[in-house]
């Protein structure tokens, strides 16, 4: 099956990978387009290819109404209907550090099943992008509560820091999911109706 996969420019790089996972399944390939490129050349596709829409813009926005929502966390949602997928973020405006915890803990525990799925089914799928997960040592985590400084300059410093890497791993965190928990079943979709 060819998938083409829809991306703006600030999830290219997401794209290109997930593009290069499909296609290193035998029975798969995809190719990354800019939303320009699948604007140019949307009248020529037939209503069946299958697409994967990576983050929000009009063309995407314009399909989560008509399209079926398959999970919702960490501000991410997953929506499919028939040929179609599209995997937006919102950019929750504070990111706390257990926020962030969260969708890494989220992110490497699907790492760790797909690594299981490898390991056991010989599949061909394989991990999408790779995170650093480190664990903030416990004296960093005193000194920042006892002291409004720190406070002060975590929330409005880190807190932006935060904010940007939050949003890089909520599309790392929903493609992974994607794959792990829909894809199957959206190929499977996909071939009923062709």
């Amino acid at each position: 099956m060819e998938f083409l996969i829809v991306a703006n420019k600030q999830q290219a790089t997401l794209a290109r990978q997930l593009a290069h996972t499909l296609s290193q399944q035998p029975d798969h390939a995809a190719t990354y387009w800019t939303v320009k490129q699948y604007k140019d050349n949307e009248s020529q596709l037939g209503g069946k290819q299958p697409i994967v829409f990576l983050g929000g813009n009009d063309v995407a926005n314009s399909y989560v109404g008509v399209l079926s929502e398959r999970f919702r966390t960490h501000s991410v949602s997953c929506h499919i209907g028939g040929s179609k997928v599209v995997i937006t973020a919102d950019q929750p405006t504070i990111v706390s550090r257990k926020a962030l915890s969260d969708l890494k803990e989220a992110i490497r525990a699907g790492q760790e099943q797909i690594k299981h799925r490898l390991a056991t089914a010989n599949s061909a799928l394989a991990v999408v992008g790779s995170v650093g997960l480190g664990a903030a040592s416990s004296l960093a985590d005193i000194i920042w509560v006892f002291n409004p400084y720190v406070w002060l300059f975590d929330l409005f410093v880190n807190g932006q820091m935060r904010k940007q890497e939050y949003r890089k791993l909520q599309y790392e965190y929903a493609v992974e999911r994607f794959l792990l928990e829909e894809f199957d079943a959206f190929v499977a979709g996909i071939e009923t109706i062709e």
